[in-house]
C-alpha cells in the first residue's frame, strides 16, 4: 500500500486498490457473505507528518482512539437455502478426494453415493423451479448460458464414475472422477455468477424474496423424494466443514435462516428439529440466541 504520509488519505492508487479487493471479494463470495466488514473497515489511517516526527511517549498521546468501522449486522437471505447447498457440495467433494487419495475405494463410494443423493435434490429445485424462475426475470439469462444443458453433461460424467465403481481399476476409477470433478466445481461458480445476480431481481425487499422462495422453491421442493434428507444433508456438511469463505457456524447460519425465513410457522416446526439433529449443540444454541431460529416461521 502507497501512503500520502503528509495527508490523512490514502493515494488515488491506494484507494483503487481497496475497490478492487472489495468488489472481487464480495463477487467471489456471492449473496451469503454478510460478514463482511463495511468499506473502508479494514484499512488503517494514515500517520500524519507531525506523528511520524513525535516521541513514542508523544505519538501515544496523539494517536486517534475513535473506535473502527462496525460489519453491516448479518440479514437472513431467503435464496441461500441454494447458494449455500454449493457450499455442502464442495464439501462433500473435498471428503471424496480425501477418500480416493487414501485408495479406500469402499469410503469413497459411500461419499460418493450420499453426494449423488443430495445432487437429485438440488438440481431437481433448479430445473423445475429455479431455472424458470431466473429465466423470468434475466430475459431468458439461464437458458442462454446452458445452465441446464450443464445439468445433462453433469449426469453423463457421474454415470462415468459410477460404471468406473462397479470395477476394480483404481486408476479408471481415479480418472473418471477427475473428469467430473473438473466439470462440475465448473459448473457450480457458473451458476453462481449467472444466478446469484438475478436473484435480486425476483422481488425488491428481502421479505418479498423470502416469499417467492416459499412460494416458487421451497413449496415444490418440498413434494420432492428425500426433501427433509437433503435439508439435514446440507446443515450437516456446513456445520461440520464451512465453506472456504466462512466458518461452519457462520455457513450454517446463512442457509438455516435463510430458510427459517422462506418457511410458514408449519414448514418450520417440521424442518427446525431436521436442522437441530444435524448440527452441533454449540451451532444450534447461537443460532437460537442469536438468531431466533427457536421461533416461528413469517410466512403467512
Amino acid at each position: 500500500m502507497q501512503w500520502n504520509l503528509c495527508t490523512r488519505s490514502r493515494s488515488p492508487r491506494s484507494r483503487a486498490a481497496h475497490d478492487i479487493t472489495f468488489n472481487v471479494r464480495s463477487a467471489l463470495i456471492g449473496f451469503t457473505d454478510d460478514e463482511r466488514p463495511t468499506r473502508g473497515a479494514r484499512w488503517p489511517r494514515a500517520p500524519s507528518c507531525s506523528m511520524l516526527a513525535a516521541s513514542p511517549a508523544q505519538r501515544s498521546s496523539m494517536s486517534d482512539t475513535k473506535p473502527a468501522a462496525s460489519a453491516d449486522p448479518p440479514k437472513p437471505m431467503p435464496f441461500a437455502i441454494m447458494r449455500n447447498s454449493h457450499e455442502a457440495l464442495r464439501a462433500s467433494i473435498r471428503l471424496q478426494e480425501q477418500k480416493l487419495e487414501a485408495a479406500d475405494p469402499a469410503a469413497f463410494g459411500e461419499e460418493w453415493r450420499l453426494f449423488r443423493r443430495a445432487l437429485a435434490v438440488h438440481m431437481a429445485m433448479e430445473d423445475g423451479a429455479m431455472f424458470g424462475l431466473l429465466d423470468e426475470v434475466g430475459a431468458g439469462a439461464i437458458t442462454s448460458a446452458k445452465l441446464p444443458a450443464e445439468h445433462v453433461e453433469d449426469a453423463r460424467l457421474a454415470a462415468a464414475v459410477d460404471a468406473a465403481l462397479e470395477g476394480a481399476d483404481a486408476s479408471a476409477l481415479r480418472a473418471a472422477w477427475s473428469a467430473w470433478k473438473e466439470e462440475h466445481l465448473h459448473h457450480l461458480a457458473h451458476e453462481e455468477e449467472v444466478m446469484m445476480p438475478l436473484t435480486m431481481k425476483t422481488a425488491a425487499t428481502p421479505e418479498a424474496r423470502a416469499r417467492v422462495v416459499h412460494d416458487r422453491l421451497l413449496g415444490p421442493g418440498e413434494s420432492l423424494p428425500n426433501f427433509d434428507w437433503y435439508i439435514g444433508w446440507v446443515v450437516s456438511m456446513l456445520s461440520q466443514h464451512g465453506s472456504a469463505a466462512q466458518p461452519a457456524n457462520v455457513a450454517t447460519r446463512v442457509f438455516a435462516w435463510g430458510l427459517q425465513h422462506a418457511c410458514s410457522p408449519s414448514q418450520w416446526n417440521r424442518l427446525r428439529p431436521i436442522v437441530r439433529s444435524n448440527c452441533p449443540p454449540a451451532i444450534w444454541d447461537e443460532l437460537t440466541s442469536k438468531f431466533g431460529l427457536n421461533g416461528d416461521g413469517p410466512i403467512a
